[in-house]
Formats: C-alpha cells, structure tokens, sequence
C-alpha cells in the first residue's frame, strides 16, 4: 500500500509542479508581450512550447485520474475545512455521493469520539510533509470504518492529499482478540473443588 501511496503523491506532486511552472511561464510571456517587441517566430515557438506543457500535463492528469479510478484504496484531496476530491472506492465505503461529501467539513464524517483525534492530527500534518494516523468514519447507513491514513501537505494554504485503507477488518480481529485475553480463565469440571474424596478404583489381584 505504501508504495501505491508513494506512486500517487508523486504523481499529484508533479501534476502540481507542472501547473505552476505553465502559469510561470504564461504571466511571463504576457510581461515580455507588453514590454518588447517579440518576432511572430519567437511568439509562435513559446505559443507551441505551453501547448507540449499542456499536452504532457494532461497525460498526467489522466494518469492520476485513472490511478484513482481504479484504485482499491481510498483517495481523497482536502483543505482544513472540507473535502476537494474524493475517489470511487471511499465514495463506496461510506456510501456517501462525491456531492454530499464535498459540500460539507471532512470532520463530519468522522466518528463522534475520534474527532478530537482528528483535529490533532490534522494540526500535525501542519507541522511535517508526511504523516500516518488512524481514524473511524460513519458511514451513511450508521456502520463505523477504520481507515489507516496516510497523509502529505501539499502546499502553504493547508491543501492535503491522502490515501487510505480500510482495516475494519483487522481492527475487529484485535478488539475480540483482547476482549478474550481480558475475560477470567474458566475452571474445568475436573478443576472445581467438590469437598468428596476421590474414589479409588478397585483392582483384581
């Protein structure tokens, strides 16, 4: 999993990049269009060299997307306030529509007692590039998930991409795990005191 989340970060990352790097050279060719007298030539070749820009990032975008698409993990892009986008797969784990969990905060779909958890966690993506936490999501029909997160800033306006996998599963496996550890050992038949003398089996000489 680790490894599909480094894939996607990079891939969001270099969709990044290249859009900072068009708008870069756009405002900058509208400086240089305003204040030299530039040929067609050289107009045309750095007309031809953003549309190669806009072309490879596209590509890259579709990669992503159908990254996303298909991915069995949950993907998800968010500011501090709400959800930017989110992916299939975690539309179908909590059963929610992209709209209804866009328009409202993430905290919301965060389980009642771990939302304290949450708002930490998410002052501590402030604070490093890359981070991981756990935290139970209620689902539309009321059923709770855990989702493992692993989180990235991406920039200085708190925009956050993140992965997640849901072990729900696992999670459950653990919790009846310690729930039999913690029950009192039960005393066998044999092992209960029953105040008679054991009766001693005759034999036949």
């Amino acid at each position: 999993m680790l490894e599909l989340a480094v894939l996607v970060l990079t891939v969001l990352t270099i969709l990044a990049g290249i859009q900072i790097f068009a708008k870069w050279q756009v405002g900058r060719m509208t400086c240089k269009a305003k204040s030299l007298n530039t040929s067609a030539t050289d107009k045309l070749l750095r007309f031809q060299k953003l549309e190669r820009l806009a072309s490879d990032k596209l590509s890259a975008m579709s990669y992503a997307e159908s990254i996303a698409n298909f991915s069995t993990d949950c993907i998800a892009i968010m500011d501090p306030n709400k959800y930017l986008y989110v992916n299939p797969k975690m539309l179908e784990l909590l059963g929610y529509t992209r709209e209804e969990m866009i328009e409202k905060s993430w905290v919301d779909f965060v389980a009642p007692d771990d939302k304290a958890k949450s708002l930490d966690a998410t002052e501590a993506m402030s604070l490093t590039s890359l981070k991981h936490f756990i935290v139970d999501f209620m689902c539309k029909d009321g059923h709770r998930v855990t989702i493992w997160w692993t989180t990235t800033k991406q920039d200085e306006n708190g925009v956050v991409y993140a992965i997640g996998k849901d072990i729900s599963q696992l999670n459950g496996e653990k919790q009846n795990q310690q729930k039999v550890r913690g029950r009192p050992k039960r005393k066998t038949r044999l092992e209960e005191p029953t105040g008679r003398k054991p009766i001693k089996k005759k034999t036949h000489k």
